[in-house]
Protein backbone atom coordinates (compact mmCIF):
# COMPACT_ATOMS: atom_id res chain seq x y z
CA UNK A 1 0.00 0.00 0.00
CA UNK A 2 1.50 3.42 -1.02
CA UNK A 3 2.23 6.10 1.75
CA UNK A 4 0.32 8.48 2.52
CA UNK A 5 1.37 12.36 2.07
CA UNK A 6 1.10 12.85 5.88
CA UNK A 7 3.36 9.44 6.09
CA UNK A 8 5.54 10.41 3.66
CA UNK A 9 6.00 14.25 5.42
CA UNK A 10 6.47 12.26 8.71
CA UNK A 11 9.49 9.80 7.59
CA UNK A 12 11.08 12.95 5.50
CA UNK A 13 11.47 15.12 8.64
CA UNK A 14 12.59 12.36 11.10
CA UNK A 15 15.21 11.71 8.11
CA UNK A 16 15.93 15.83 7.84
CA UNK A 17 15.99 15.62 11.68
CA UNK A 18 18.61 13.28 11.84
CA UNK A 19 21.05 13.76 9.10
CA UNK A 20 20.79 17.88 9.40
CA UNK A 21 19.14 18.60 12.78
CA UNK A 22 21.63 16.35 14.55
CA UNK A 23 24.52 16.01 12.55
CA UNK A 24 27.87 15.88 14.03
CA UNK A 25 29.10 18.57 11.55
CA UNK A 26 28.38 22.34 10.81
CA UNK A 27 25.37 23.10 8.46
CA UNK A 28 24.08 26.27 7.88
CA UNK A 29 20.08 24.86 8.42
CA UNK A 30 20.99 22.50 11.51
CA UNK A 31 19.29 25.62 14.08
CA UNK A 32 15.68 25.18 11.58
CA UNK A 33 15.93 20.95 11.93
CA UNK A 34 16.95 20.46 15.46
CA UNK A 35 14.16 21.21 17.69
CA UNK A 36 10.90 19.55 17.37
CA UNK A 37 7.88 21.37 16.41
CA UNK A 38 9.83 22.65 13.37
CA UNK A 39 11.07 25.82 12.60
CA UNK A 40 9.04 27.63 9.57
CA UNK A 41 11.88 27.04 7.24
CA UNK A 42 12.02 23.23 7.77
CA UNK A 43 8.03 22.82 7.39
CA UNK A 44 8.64 24.66 4.22
CA UNK A 45 11.32 22.13 2.78
CA UNK A 46 9.57 19.39 3.79
CA UNK A 47 6.58 20.08 2.82
CA UNK A 48 8.36 20.91 -0.41
CA UNK A 49 10.36 17.67 -0.75
CA UNK A 50 6.78 15.52 0.57
CA UNK A 51 5.50 17.11 -2.73
CA UNK A 52 8.23 16.21 -4.94
CA UNK A 53 8.40 12.62 -3.36
CA UNK A 54 5.01 12.26 -3.83
CA UNK A 55 4.93 13.01 -7.88
CA UNK A 56 8.59 10.92 -8.21
CA UNK A 57 9.35 8.33 -5.11
CA UNK A 58 12.36 8.52 -4.04
CA UNK A 59 12.94 11.86 -4.89
CA UNK A 60 11.89 13.85 -1.86
CA UNK A 61 14.28 11.67 -0.10
CA UNK A 62 17.05 12.61 -2.18
CA UNK A 63 16.95 16.06 -1.90
CA UNK A 64 16.77 15.38 2.04
CA UNK A 65 20.10 14.06 1.38
CA UNK A 66 21.54 15.85 -0.66
CA UNK A 67 20.55 18.86 1.12
CA UNK A 68 22.13 17.37 4.63
CA UNK A 69 25.20 16.80 2.36
CA UNK A 70 25.90 20.51 2.14
CA UNK A 71 28.04 21.37 5.19
CA UNK A 72 30.83 20.73 7.04
CA UNK A 73 32.66 24.24 7.62
CA UNK A 74 31.04 26.51 9.69
CA UNK A 75 30.00 29.54 7.90
CA UNK A 76 31.55 28.40 4.80
CA UNK A 77 29.90 30.96 2.21
CA UNK A 78 30.20 28.64 -0.84
CA UNK A 79 28.34 26.05 1.15
CA UNK A 80 25.18 28.42 1.82
CA UNK A 81 25.33 29.59 -2.22
CA UNK A 82 24.93 25.39 -2.89
CA UNK A 83 22.43 25.86 -0.26
CA UNK A 84 20.18 27.91 -2.27
CA UNK A 85 20.61 26.52 -5.73
CA UNK A 86 19.47 23.07 -4.12
CA UNK A 87 16.59 24.96 -2.14
CA UNK A 88 15.81 26.49 -5.84
CA UNK A 89 15.84 23.13 -7.97
CA UNK A 90 13.44 21.63 -4.83
CA UNK A 91 11.09 24.97 -6.18
CA UNK A 92 11.20 24.51 -9.29
CA UNK A 93 11.11 20.31 -9.28
CA UNK A 94 8.00 20.87 -7.24
CA UNK A 95 5.83 23.54 -9.75
CA UNK A 96 6.42 20.63 -12.64
CA UNK A 97 4.06 18.47 -13.99
CA UNK A 98 5.12 14.67 -12.98
CA UNK A 99 5.01 13.78 -16.71
CA UNK A 100 7.44 16.62 -17.89
CA UNK A 101 9.87 15.28 -14.25
CA UNK A 102 10.16 11.96 -15.75
CA UNK A 103 10.77 12.62 -19.55
CA UNK A 104 13.38 15.37 -18.65
CA UNK A 105 15.05 12.43 -15.87
CA UNK A 106 14.92 10.05 -19.01
CA UNK A 107 16.64 12.69 -21.36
Amino acid sequence: MPETYRQTWARLLRDAVLSVGRAEDWHWFRYHFANLPPHPMARSIIDACADCEMKVPGLGAQFITEVAAIGGREGHLPHYDQLLQKLAEILVVRKRRPKALLTSAAA
